[in-house]
């Protein structure tokens, strides 16, 4: 009987990094589970030797953010905002969320596209969310945003669960499957009063013949530095 072997430390970070969009040597040192940061180095390092990862630099020289991709360009800002934003609340936090791969994002989005009529779903964040032990395990799409203006926050959710990017995500909703996680770029003050805003006034997705409420989880994103 053949038993499967355990991927190198390499194949893994690369893993991470087809998941992610980037990675980081802390993001690397969680992964590995070593807490050696030597190690997430020498690996890393070798990755960039052979041309698979690319390291840049952003902010001080003194003191400079650094992320890998598999690019040799820089992530554009917002971009970067959206890869380390979820990366940072999928690894970094106590409790760890790992988003689904994306041989799984596949098989789980598949069963969805075929019922939604659609050819093809675009990977997307996607992590298996339950608050606590009362509540069900249901799938969540991560959305990280970038306004602060509480008004403009929740102008921007209505539209995004209105929006035709979220088609499959409504199906999903009408089963009561499915929870939007939402990073918000602000204070914890900030975080706290739109979770009580959206548990007041849940938000609605209309794009069915009936109104689907869609449960939103609102986290404090972190952005690089």
């Amino acid at each position: 009987m053949s038993m499967e072997r355990t991927p190198s430390p390499s194949r893994r970070v690369m893993e991470q990094v087809e998941t992610y969009g980037l990675t980081t040597v802390r993001a690397v040192v969680r992964l590995l589970g070593t807490g050696d940061e030597g190690q997430a180095q020498r690996v890393l390092q070798g990755l960039r030797d052979r041309e698979q990862l690319f390291l840049h630099r952003i902010g001080e020289d003194d003191l400079p953010f650094e992320y890998f991709t598999k690019d040799r360009r820089p992530l554009r800002e917002p971009e970067l905002r959206d890869c380390y934003g979820v990366l940072a609340f999928a690894v970094f936090t106590e409790q760890r969320r790992p988003i689904l791969g994306q041989a799984r994002f596949a098989n789980v989005m598949g069963k969805v596209a075929e019922i939604a009529k659609i050819k093809e779903i675009e990977f997307r964040p996607c992590y298996r969310h339950r608050p606590n032990a009362k509540e069900p395990e249901r799938l969540s799409l991560i959305r990280v945003g970038h306004a602060q203006d509480l008004q403009t926050v929740i102008e921007e959710l209505e539209q995004f669960v209105n929006s035709p990017a979220f088609k499959p995500w409504y199906y999903l909703a009408i089963g009561g499957s499915f929870v939007l996680t939402y990073l918000l770029p602000s204070t914890s003050d900030c975080v706290n009063e739109l979770s009580r805003w959206v548990r007041r006034r849940p938000m609605l997705c209309r794009l069915g013949a009936k109104p689907v409420p869609v449960p939103v989880y609102i986290y404090e994103a972190k952005v690089p530095a």
